[in-house]
């Protein structure tokens, strides 16, 4: 193979992979929505409202990811990527449950 193309081998695995942590951690997020907050809520949302709510979440969710470093597989070591994630996931954790 030439390296071009390991090249663009190598970032359609990372592609993939960015893809399921950050899918992973939707629906994670989606699970306690829908069971926990959006049913104890006054005016629950419903169809639209929680694809929103899920889009808003991805969206934040990415930008600290960005923001820490969390999307550097193959450039960062495991313990740093773990932690990056950790501290982004904590991070929008925190500011969708203000928003909530």
């Amino acid at each position: 193979m030439k390296r071009k193309d390991l090249d663009q081998f190598k970032r359609m695995i990372r592609a993939i992979v960015v893809i399921i942590v950050i899918a992973f951690a939707a629906m994670i997020f989606f699970e306690i929505w829908k069971d926990y907050y959006n049913y104890n809520i006054v005016f629950p949302f419903y169809g639209r409202g929680q694809w929103v709510i899920i889009s808003l979440y991805v969206l934040i969710l990415l930008l600290f990811f960005y923001i820490y470093g969390g999307l550097e597989f193959g450039y960062l070591t495991c313990g740093s990527i773990i932690l990056s994630q950790l501290l982004a996931i904590i991070c929008t954790n925190v500011l969708m449950y203000i928003i909530i």
